[in-house]
């Protein structure tokens, strides 16, 4: 499985899809579920086939992004370690904080914050080619 479905541009799904002898409507409601639904697993896309899905799952991975490691605080803030598929991590968190208005309907409304953290160190000068490590 080392085909990610989100590298996959619009042809390159309408061609994995016939491939698993599948009409090519389903390529349209695969990518709904992906970015309009924001489907999490294959396994939730129940308007499509679960013959289909199984062999999807055993062709893709749906994301690229990996969680290796969860942080939950006192105070809702929720920290996740992410591997890519290159090996390298990407942090984020998660906060929640008092809205700032004023809101007499829903007196405590609260805002979330994500927070995205990725460091990549360079190690050739631009002139040879940039090379994250």
């Amino acid at each position: 499985m080392s085909i990610f479905l989100t590298d996959l541009n619009i042809e390159e799904v309408n061609k994995l899809v016939t491939s698993l002898a599948e009409p090519a409507y389903r390529a349209r409601q695969l990518l709904a579920w992906v970015y309009q639904r924001l489907a999490v697993s294959i396994d939730e896309m129940t308007d499509l086939p679960q013959a289909f899905r199984q062999k999807l799952a055993q062709q893709v991975n749906l994301h690229t992004l990996t969680p290796i490691h969860e942080v939950r605080a006192k105070d809702g803030t929720v920290k996740i370690l992410f591997s890519l598929k290159d090996g390298k991590t990407v942090e984020t968190a998660l906060m929640k904080f008092p809205s700032t208005g004023v809101n007499i309907v829903i007196p405590f409304v609260y805002q979330l914050r994500l927070v995205v953290q990725s460091v990549v160190r360079f190690v050739q000068p631009a002139s040879k080619g940039l090379k994250g490590i």
